[in-house]
């Protein structure tokens, strides 16, 4: 505005010849380049506004084809530069599992839970439903001996190890105790994925990591009301019982961008390229993703996978001795478990209203997540990617030339 208004004040100066040179005139030119001013500033104004209003507007559809964008500028960026922590390296590669030379035995499943993305569901699918010997804070519950690992009841199955892998502390003790080297955990649930890598696994013992994933803005919004009565979790903040998820979306208090924090273990401060494309990384070569919305389908392929299975070695409340030989008794407790399971629309779930795509709450929310919005379309390619492989390893063909570049 001030070069344009100066252009025309330089004009006017030059034409006032043809006009006179009077103060009158010289006055009324004056009032006119302020006028033009004062008009060139409020149309500069208004013209930001029309423009923010017209992004608000088509936040929306902007924001997903932006992420789209972006999703295919990771991909040309380039993985190959990126390296992933070394404690990751204790991790097995999510694909090895298909190559005909990998020893499953050698390796231990590590479900990594992540809040409000059915993680409580696939613990009672895998620990109550196939009564797998697991390692989780369960055990803890029912036992805090320190002399050895042994195996407690809880909910009526002894299949619980008397760990606690929830915690940092408790992962450290399960680590001191050799729970990965004693092979007594046929797997393992834990919230802290770092933690875990670092200290339970090693490059003679490493994990077998897969997860569930949901669309973040869906997790962040599930989260925020279920721990607005949720007093008996750690995470419990008495700042959200009164508060609403309007306000919660412009709050210091929303919480953003965990999955990426969370893979790159930079819970705070800013995050960076470097940080999506290394948890994309980790995510491609490491980890086992599923969907919330395909939660039948996932568990599938986790179990096809990995080779996951039912233990009906374990004891089980109610069970007499003839019981444990009669293998249709097990599947049929086992069928009724999972179908209790469904029944209840999953555990831990908590009811709440939806949220409109095209609110402005859930795009500010939306907007808040952009780094794991980023992460989530390769999640999901990733698991489409997946899927390739398991139908053709499920349907017996050989799958090796589709591993050539995992």
């Amino acid at each position: 505005p001030y070069n344009l208004s100066l252009s025309v004040h330089l004009t006017l100066q030059q034409n006032l010849t043809l006009y006179g040179n009077s103060f009158i005139t010289k006055v009324t030119v004056e009032i006119v380049v302020m006028r033009l001013r004062i008009f060139l500033r409020l149309g500069c104004v208004f013209a930001v506004l029309i423009i923010g209003y017209n992004s608000y507007s088509s936040y929306n559809a902007t924001t997903r084809a932006n992420v789209s964008i972006s999703s295919r500028i990771l991909s040309e960026y380039g993985l190959g530069r990126i390296e992933l922590p070394s404690h990751f390296s204790k991790l097995a590669n999510k694909y090895d599992v298909f190559r005909s030379d990998f020893d499953l035995s050698s390796v231990t499943p590590f479900y990594w839970h992540v809040a409000k993305a059915a993680g409580t569901t696939v613990h009672d699918y895998y620990s109550k439903c196939y009564t797998m010997v697991e390692a989780s804070e369960i055990g803890s519950f029912a036992s805090h001996n320190s002399d050895g690992l042994k195996l407690v009841s809880m909910n009526g199955v002894e299949n619980h190890i008397n760990v606690d892998t929830s915690i940092p502390e408790g992962i450290r003790h399960a680590k001191e105790m050799d729970l990965i080297p004693s092979r007594m955990a046929q797997i393992v649930f834990s919230p802290l994925i770092v933690d875990a890598s670092k200290e339970l696994f090693s490059e003679e013992n490493q994990g077998l990591l897969f997860a569930m994933f949901r669309h973040p803005v869906k997790r962040v919004i599930s989260l925020f009301y279920y721990l607005q009565t949720a007093t008996w979790e750690p995470t419990f903040n008495p700042e959200l019982v009164n508060m609403t998820i309007d306000e919660y979306a412009n709050s210091p208090l929303l919480e953003a961008n965990f999955i990426t924090r969370s893979l790159v273990d930079k819970m705070e401060g800013p995050l960076c390229m470097d940080d999506v494309m290394t948890a994309k990384k980790l995510l491609k070569e490491k980890c086992f993703v599923g969907l919330v919305e395909k939660f039948d389908e996932s568990i599938r392929y986790f179990n096809l996978a990995y080779s996951l299975k039912p233990n009906f070695d374990v004891q089980i409340e109610g069970f007499q001795d003839s019981d444990y030989s009669d293998k249709s008794k097990r599947i049929d407790r086992l069928e009724q478990c999972l179908v209790n399971l469904k029944g209840d629309g999953g555990s831990n779930r908590h009811k709440h209203e939806a949220l409109s795509e095209d609110s402005e709450t859930y795009q500010t929310i939306e907007r808040k997540n952009g780094w794991d919005m980023l992460l989530w379309k390769t999640i999901q390619e990733e698991y489409r990617e997946q899927e390739k492989i398991v139908i053709y390893k499920d349907l017996g063909l050989d799958v090796n030339f589709m591993l050539k570049n995992k």
